[in-house]
């Protein structure tokens, strides 16, 4: 009968608002587990190779578990309009660089911790963390300082255009930065005071790729026509590729140490990485990985993606690789090019 509700009826509305109730009561799901849209920068945690940190192309960063690769498992997805992001030590958390020049940490769960008061003047390109310190590479040509509690630390003019990538060494003694004009530029900290002073700067100009390269990176600001930096493991030597596809050990003192590694079909290479044990490997403009031993022999080479290869990364422990690319794929990997496992892609 209209305008009467039955005692069914009542109990069906009852079971209805238990369950809304129970519903609004889950915590609501991470976005990470989702999957990952087009990532760009992958960082195993030194602390935990079991984490694994994606930097995607819109700017959110998500954290993962992949102790099992074949199931890895979404923790928190950060939302930090990032162009790059990179792990503190022992578990500290994470700090991010994006487009406004702002560095910003956060807590492994997602919250966010501080912001720096200071910027650049343009986009942070790339980030560096070393024992107690962060660098950001600037747009404006600087490489900014800070501590870990987001003070400002010391600015580190190059002259040489925007800065493309930077790296610290292990213990934090030194810092590299590759600006747009292709050189090299090394930084040596003084032990008394903790300042970084210039130590040398080395590689040749090319002409060609410094006249070009500023506005590559503008024209592919979403992928970013990306630069990549290694320390050796000890500190005492460094890798940086070049723009003819090809990767170069350099000395402390800037001095080439033997020929040049070049990759198949002298690719351009978009990012390296260095293990534990000393091998390098590159993530290659066709899709590939390569992967050269401690002794720089012949390398290895597998494919990883339909698209060019945009980032690669070792675990701490050398025993597991992750590779991104612009098919939007995560992949994990054994050192010897076996797929492990892979994060699930965002639905569409």
């Amino acid at each position: 009968m209209s305008g009467v509700i039955t005692r069914t009826g009542v109990a069906r509305l009852l079971i209805a608002a238990a369950l809304l109730s129970s519903a609004c009561q889950q915590p609501p799901e991470s976005p990470s587990t989702a999957g990952v849209r087009e990532a760009r920068r992958v960082q195993f945690d030194p602390a935990d190779p079991g984490r694994l940190l994606v930097v995607e192309r819109e700017g959110d960063v998500g954290l993962w578990r992949v102790d099992d690769p074949k199931n890895p498992r979404g923790e928190h997805q950060i939302a930090a309009h990032a162009i790059d992001a990179r792990f503190l030590p022992a578990g500290q958390g994470v700090v991010t660089g994006g487009a406004d020049g702002r560095v910003r940490r956060f807590l492994l769960d997602g919250s966010p911790v501080w912001a720096t008061p200071e910027k650049h003047t343009g986009p942070i390109r790339g980030l560096a963390v070393g024992p107690d310190r962060i660098a950001s590479a600037g747009e404006d040509g600087d490489v900014r300082l800070w501590t870990f509690a987001g003070t400002p630390a010391g600015t580190l003019g190059t002259d040489g255009g925007m800065v493309l990538a930077i790296a610290f060494a292990p213990n934090g003694d030194r810092l590299v930065a590759e600006t747009a004009d292709t050189r090299l530029r090394l930084w040596q900290r003084d032990g008394a005071n903790g300042v970084y002073n210039r130590a040398v700067m080395f590689r040749d100009v090319d002409k060609r790729y410094a006249r070009l390269l500023p506005n590559l990176v503008h024209y592919d600001v979403g992928w970013g026509w990306d630069r990549s930096l290694a320390f050796a493991p000890d500190g005492s030597a460094l890798a940086a590729a070049d723009f003819d596809g090809a990767v170069q050990r350099w000395s402390l003192t800037g001095t080439p140490i033997g020929e040049p590694l070049p990759s198949q079909g002298k690719q351009h290479i978009r990012a390296i990485a260095v293990a534990p044990d000393g091998r390098l490997a590159a993530a290659v403009y066709d899709g590939t990985v390569q992967i050269w031993p401690a002794n720089g022999g012949a390398p290895a080479a597998f494919k990883v993606g339909e698209g060019s290869t945009t980032a690669v990364a070792f675990a701490p422990d050398g025993k597991r690789l992750a590779t991104a690319g612009m098919d939007g794929a995560v992949n994990l990997w054994s050192p010897d090019g076996e797929r492990a496992g892979a994060l699930p892609p965002a639905a569409k």
